[in-house]
């Protein structure tokens, strides 16, 4: 919505005068840091709205029921001044044209004492998806982060290449029989959670490639500790080993404790 300040002195009320102070303080009463609530509220204590009378409009020939609306200036020194709706409007800072927060509030009922309250967001989104219950469902496929790109973790998970998306979606129908989602959303959300099932080009990472070209170079085993490359991959391989052997336990932990809530929610 356009506000911009106009010049008073070109704009005439209704047989009375505004000072220009006064005109000026109203604009910057209405445009201070508030919020529509206020507003409203502050032009509606400046108006009043007659009671109804029935009035013919010849162009379209029908009879059309009118609410006059008045405009007063609020004054501080004398009493109020009635001002048509262009000075009125241009006031507030609006352009003459501009007068649909005057056509909001004509909506008021008659003898209203405030302006009704927004209506808007006080109803919740009836067709919003729980992500919540999808997404439990997707990691429920224990996507891991990749041995051989650590630059990536933990922002991109990897799920085996047996795995589909496709897949995933028929199994999420199978257990979820009510829940009612296409396979479009289901694949946005894998998306969202950063979960990938390309087949990458490297199967190892650099510690193990290194050890790889040097076993075929060298003939060892990786149990030559007196060799500086078989030592340091021989530590490598336990690291990684207990890193996986601990993820599994965790995963396990997780799942006896969702069933054992699941249980106890059941039982309540």
């Amino acid at each position: 919505m356009n506000k911009r300040k106009r010049s008073y002195s070109d704009i005439q009320p209704d047989g009375d005068y505004v000072p220009e102070n006064e005109a000026e303080s109203s604009d910057s009463d209405y445009h201070k840091p508030t919020n529509d609530s206020v507003n409203n509220k502050l032009i509606h204590s400046d108006s009043e709205v007659n009671p109804l009378r029935l009035w013919k409009n010849l162009l379209k020939l029908a009879l059309h029921w009118h609410k006059r609306k008045t405009y007063t200036k609020k004054g501080t020194i004398r009493q109020d001044i009635n001002v048509c709706k262009i000075f009125f409007v241009a006031t507030l800072g609006y352009p003459p044209e501009n007068d649909r927060i005057l056509k909001t509030l004509r909506k008021n009922e008659l003898g209203s004492v405030a302006p009704k309250p927004d209506q808007r967001g006080r109803h919740p989104n009836k067709t919003k998806i729980d992500e919540f219950t999808i997404s439990e469902h997707i990691l429920s496929f224990r996507p891991t982060i990749s041995h051989y790109r650590r630059e990536h973790a933990p922002n991109r998970l990897y799920l085996p290449s047996d795995i589909s998306v496709v897949k995933m979606y028929n199994d999420f129908k199978e257990k979820h029989p009510n829940f009612k989602i296409s396979y479009n959303v289901y694949r946005l959300q894998v998306k969202k959670l950063n979960i990938s099932f390309k087949t990458l080009g490297c199967e190892e990472c650099f510690s193990c490639g290194t050890y790889i070209r040097h076993e075929i170079e060298s003939k060892h085993d990786g149990n030559n500790l007196g060799c500086e490359i078989c030592s340091a991959w021989k530590f490598h391989h336990e690291k990684y080993t207990t890193s996986s052997e601990e993820y599994q336990k965790d995963g396990a932990i997780a799942d006896a404790a969702e069933a054992t809530e699941e249980r106890y929610s059941r039982c309540c």
